[in-house]
C-alpha cells in the first residue's frame, strides 16, 4: 500500500469564522487528492498580552519538525503577533520540507498560492458588453487595501477603458 502524504496546515486562531473557508478548502483538497492534514493552530487569541498559555503553545508548533509531515500549508494573516509568526516561520524553514503560503503575501523563501481576480474579473466585464450590451457597469468591491478588491477593480477598469466606455474612479 502506497503511504499517504501528511500534510501540515497552520492557521491561527482556527476557530474564528473568517477562516472557516480556508480550512474547509484545505481539506476538501487534501480528501481530493487522498492526503492527510494535520492543522497546527493557536487555541488562544494571540492580540492579548503574554500569558502561560500562549507561551505553552509553542510546543505544539513545534511538532512543525517532526519527521512525519511531508509538507505545509502556512497562512499567516491571522497570525497578530509578530514574533510568534517569526517563531513558526523559523520552524517551517528548519523542517526543510516544503512550504505553500496560502495568503497573498510574498515571502522571501516560501511559494505562494496568491491569484490575480484581475484577469477574471476582466472577462466578466467583457461579458457584460459583448454578450448582455450592458454599458453601465458599476463596480463596487471589497476595501481599499485588499489586494484581491484592488485587482477586481484593475479588471473592471481595464475592461471598461478596452470597450471605450465611461467609469468613475
Amino acid at each position: 500500500m502506497q503511504k499517504r502524504l501528511v500534510f501540515g496546515a497552520i492557521c491561527s486562531e482556527i476557530f474564528f469564522e473568517r477562516t472557516g473557508e480556508v480550512v474547509k478548502g484545505m481539506m476538501e483538497q487534501a480528501f481530493a487528492c487522498n492526503c492527510d492534514i494535520v492543522f497546527l493552530s493557536a487555541l488562544y487569541s494571540h492580540m492579548h498580552e503574554w500569558n502561560e498559555h500562549r507561551s505553552n503553545e509553542r510546543d505544539l508548533f513545534r511538532l512543525i519538525l517532526s519527521e512525519r509531515f511531508d509538507g505545509f500549508l502556512f497562512d499567516r494573516r491571522f497570525f497578530y503577533n509578530d514574533e510568534m509568526c517569526s517563531f513558526v516561520e523559523n520552524l517551517l524553514i528548519r523542517s526543510k520540507k516544503p512550504v505553500m503560503m496560502v495568503d497573498d503575501c510574498e515571502h522571501r523563501l516560501f511559494d505562494n498560492t496568491a491569484s490575480d481576480d484581475s484577469r477574471p474579473y476582466e472577462k466578466l466585464v467583457d461579458h457584460l458588453v459583448d454578450v448582455h450590451g450592458c454599458r453601465r457597469i458599476f463596480c463596487l468591491t471589497g476595501p481599499e487595501n485588499s489586494v484581491p478588491a484592488q485587482e477586481r477593480l484593475r479588471g473592471y477598469f481595464n475592461s471598461m477603458k478596452k470597450h471605450g466606455l465611461e467609469y468613475d474612479r
